[in-house]
């Protein structure tokens, strides 16, 4: 009796990087293509017998599993680590390799710090991003102004003060790679002027006359910007022009636009033969002068008094008797 049977196809050739599934090689039967763990399969991962007894469906293949190279990390770069049993080609990396991402000073990573490549040749997560660091919010100081608003990394604010205001502190500021500003913002304080000094032949008011001379400056009266005092003229000066003097920006006085001269008493009178031995004829001026031979001034010096005239005149000389 004729017997049927189907027809035998044999083992499949045997695979690098993978094996076939499936023990049956007959007629119809299908063996399908597993690949090893890091290799993934080409189009084909199917056989079936044909009734020709070859192994029909193409090639088969396993080739290693890999992930593109990611594109460049601005502001930063990428760092791979390739497992020890590969090597990379120019622009593709194994599985299980791990791109690891590195920022440029003075920028902060948003995103994973690194991705992993994996089975599926896809690496595993969205690809992250530099940001210039920020730095926190600053205020202008009281009294005071800030010119510019950048925050980030390198970001410089300029700070002034209001006029009659003293900057302590730094007048700028930047924006640190740590996130932090180079220092703390300034403050500004009110311009105060000590008591002022009076210049030659001038007088502090009486209210203030007595301060000048207290050991501590703590203890001494001080003047806000703007402040005005008027000066007068001590006793034998006549005032000429403005004396009155305000308290600047910078702690300092201004210099009065007048100026107290000393009275003048004039040339002063003698009698006949009499030598006047100064020319100084001014307030707090002592004159002595000579007379001739066997005379003696009865009162010289003569002195040249506050109200402009002098203490005696004229200046006389005494004969002496022989």
């Amino acid at each position: 009796m004729v017997e049927c049977n189907p027809v035998e196809c044999g083992q499949p050739v045997s695979l690098i990087n993978g094996k076939l599934i499936g023990d049956r090689t007959t007629f119809g039967e299908i063996v399908k293509l597993k690949c090893n763990e890091g290799f993934i399969a080409g189009k084909n991962d199917t056989l079936r017998c044909s009734e020709n007894g070859d192994w029909a469906g193409g090639e088969l293949s396993c080739s290693l599993a890999q992930c593109s190279a990611l594109s460049n990390l601005t502001h930063g770069h990428i760092a791979y680590d390739i497992p020890h049993m590969y090597t990379s080609a120019e622009y593709s990396y194994p599985l299980g390799s791990v791109a690891r991402f590195v920022c440029g000073e003075g920028y902060t990573l948003f995103g994973s710090e690194k991705l992993l490549c994996m089975q599926n040749q896809t690496w595993s997560g969205e690809f992250p991003h530099c940001q210039r660091v920020w730095c926190g919010g600053v205020d202008p100081p009281k009294h005071g102004f800030m010119m510019g608003v950048g925050k980030q990394w390198r970001d410089i604010i300029r700070f002034s003060c209001e006029e009659g205001y003293r900057m302590f502190g730094s007048s700028e500021i930047e924006c640190l790679h740590t996130g932090t500003w180079s220092s703390p913002p300034p403050s500004c304080h009110r311009v105060w002027c000590e008591v002022p000094v009076a210049g030659s032949g001038q007088l502090l008011p009486t209210s203030l006359a007595g301060s000048v001379n207290l050991p501590s400056t703590s203890l001494q009266p001080s003047f806000p910007h703007r402040s005005r005092i008027q000066l007068t003229c001590r006793a034998g000066h006549r005032q000429r022009g403005d004396l009155s003097t305000q308290c600047q920006p910078n702690g300092r006085w201004t210099r009065p636009e007048g100026a107290c001269h000393r009275i003048s008493c004039g040339r002063p009178e003698v009698e006949a033969g009499a030598t006047l031995l100064s020319q100084t004829f001014v307030f707090g001026s002592r004159v002595p002068y000579s007379c001739p031979s066997g005379e003696y001034p009865v009162n010289s010096p003569l002195h040249c008094q506050a109200d402009g005239s002098w203490s005696s005149k004229p200046g006389r000389c005494f004969r002496v008797n022989k």
